[in-house]
């Protein structure tokens, strides 16, 4: 719902235009305002207050919108990217029409165990071409990351940065830098997300520092990987991150890129290298040590290498294990089929 009034402000000649809006859904107005396609990621109910003034002429001079963020989701404009799901937040934005400067003031989201306050701004502008852009810059001022197991404590985020640009011309959504700092980890990201387009097209890379293995399931982009990221936080008990690297291109983005494992239009890659690692290959299974193990994952597979390993047998007997490979294909189905091929040597 929409309601609003407006108020004669005689002494400085202006005009005040107060609107409240009720359970308004951002994506809704896409189809409207195509310039505003960025909103398709939106599937959330938005409420709150926005006050305009104007010229008694009718030009803006300034604006402020208080809005409440209601439970919802946040879709990364990807093909079979996961929702992020939302909380509640409260964001508060302010237009300064003379600079051109729309600035988001101190406001707050909540996801789960995780919580981000932020601050930022956008300007408008041209390209070298000519093309209008709206350059962003968003960042954290506070905040902490959740992780799935509730029992576990919330990491302290240390530092969350967004820059990059929105073309309205060409459709297009350009992350130029993602950097998220938490728990002794660093990710750094960048990405391009065609959101006007029928179908989607997208492409991201990034990579991960070396880290504790808890604020790895943290950061790990559960958005593209969801599946993956369950099967490590359940298997993988103990270790630590050395390195690591992901990529993901769709659409126009994935036509000079090999096809991956069951991709038809897709591929998503990611490779890591741990050290000090304890992971179960199968529930249940006996677990494996290994002082170093590289993980590597092709769209919806799975495969873990490690040189050299020991696993622990009944009566507390230790089987060393040379040349460890295993693998997991179609982890998104109800049942992923898996294998585990190593050779062993030890007392029985």
């Amino acid at each position: 719902t929409l309601t609003f009034r407006a108020e004669d402000q005689e002494v400085a000649k202006t005009v005040d235009l107060k609107a409240s809006i009720r359970d308004l859904h951002p994506q809704t107005l896409v189809p409207g305002f195509p310039q505003l396609a960025a909103l398709k990621s939106f599937d959330l109910p938005v409420s709150g207050d926005i006050t305009i003034a104007m010229t008694a002429s009718g030009d803006i001079l300034s604006a402020d919108l208080d809005l409440a963020v209601a439970r919802g989701r946040f879709i990364l404009p990807a093909k079979d990217a996961k929702p992020l799901q939302i909380d509640a937040g409260r964001m508060l934005f302010a237009y300064d029409a003379n600079n051109g400067v729309i600035e988001l003031k101190p406001s707050v989201l909540r996801a789960g165990d995780s919580s981000l306050q932020v601050i930022g701004n956008m300007t408008s502008n041209t390209t070298e071409t000519g093309k209008h852009q709206w350059p962003f810059e968003i960042k954290a001022t506070g905040g902490w990351l959740g992780l799935r197991k509730v029992t576990e404590a919330p990491i302290q985020l240390g530092a969350w940065h967004a820059k990059g640009r929105v073309l309205p011309d060409d459709g297009t959504l350009n992350i130029d830098d993602f950097t998220v700092q938490a728990g002794g980890g660093r990710v750094e990201a960048k990405g391009v997300f065609d959101v006007a387009a029928a179908e989607p097209s997208s492409q991201i890379t990034g990579r991960f520092s070396a880290m504790p293995l808890r604020t790895f399931k943290a950061m790990w982009p559960k958005s593209l990987a969801s599946d993956a990221w369950e099967w490590v936080d359940d298997q993988v008990q103990e270790g630590r991150l050395t390195s690591g690297q992901f990529s993901f291109y769709e659409g126009r983005y994935f036509k000079d890129q090999q096809p991956g494992t069951n991709a038809q239009n897709e591929r998503l890659s990611v490779a890591m290298e741990f050290a000090d690692i304890t992971f179960e290959p199968i529930p249940k299974m006996s677990p494996i040590v290994a002082p170093r193990a590289l993980l590597r994952l092709e769209n919806d597979s799975l495969e873990i290498v490690a040189p050299e390993a020991e696993m622990v047998v009944a009566g507390g007997e230790k089987l060393s294990l040379k040349g460890g490979r295993f693998t997991a294909v179609q982890l998104d189905a109800p049942v992923p089929s898996g294998e585990v091929v190593f050779t062993g040597r030890g007392e029985l």
